[in-house]
């Protein structure tokens, strides 16, 4: 069995350069590395060395992701780490899959996103983990049209999304912070003044607050001296999302 905290703290420089090169995020980089140590775990014997062998699946699932995982929509892409989490050669057999038949490995993709299985059950939303719910918005976010992006887990921006719009004039950003609280607990006002601080800072167009609960009134005050840069959802406005998802399959139709 071989140590992998001794392997991964010897070559977590030489993988990263690998998903980093193939233009990897830096999260999704260290899940494709984790999952590489535990698929070495896995083998009874290597006769290769071990770096060079660590190095070749890296990249292996460094051009998976490139070439596969990073050009899909960010309402599809949303499922990734599922893919990931993958047998070597299951892996191999989704790739050929989606050579074959793109519009088919789409279509299963977007049948298990989060946001499907939510429209199903709004009622969940109050269960799922505060990521999954930064997921679940980004989801919703690129259905209706925005270019999402969601920023690590340790995040110090002060938002969990930048979503960007497309307008007639350019792209429209609009930095989100999602709350994956309980029904009983409001956002407070707090956390209102702190997005609209970063919205100010950073020059963006818009800030949004998302919420499974609802907001204070004292949020809801602040908000509307404010509503040209602020906008405020609570968990009624998600679910209505939800309910119309997705949009752009029944805009193609």
């Amino acid at each position: 069995m071989w140590d992998l905290d001794a392997l991964y703290e010897q070559y977590r420089e030489m993988m990263r350069d690998f998903t980093s090169g193939h233009g990897v995020p830096e999260d999704e980089g260290e899940i494709l590395i984790e999952d590489s140590l535990l698929h070495l775990n896995s083998m009874p014997a290597i006769d290769i060395a071990i770096g060079d062998w660590l190095a070749n699946d890296i990249a292996r699932r460094a051009r998976h992701y490139a070439r596969y995982i990073a050009p899909l929509p960010l309402h599809e892409r949303v499922v990734r780490t599922t893919l990931y989490r993958l047998p070597l050669r299951k892996f191999q057999q989704l790739q050929q899959s989606m050579v074959a038949s793109p519009s088919a490995g789409s279509a299963v993709l977007i049948r298990d996103t989060l946001a499907d299985r939510l429209k199903a059950r709004p009622g969940d939303l109050l269960t799922i983990t505060p990521r999954e719910f930064e997921e679940v918005v980004a989801e919703l976010f690129a259905d209706m049209g925005a270019r999402v992006q969601i920023t690590p887990k340790t995040r110090d921006g002060g938002y969990d999304l930048a979503a960007y719009l497309p307008s007639a004039v350019g792209e429209f950003l609009c930095l989100v912070e999602v709350k994956r609280n309980r029904p009983d607990r409001p956002v407070s006002v707090g956390v209102v003044r702190a997005l609209y601080g970063v919205v100010s800072d950073t020059d963006a167009n818009a800030g949004m607050i998302v919420t499974t609960s609802y907001f204070s009134r004292e949020a809801k005050v602040f908000q509307e001296r404010h509503q040209r840069l602020l906008q405020l959802a609570e968990y009624e406005h998600v679910v209505k999302w939800l309910s119309e998802f997705p949009r752009r399959a029944r805009a193609a139709t």
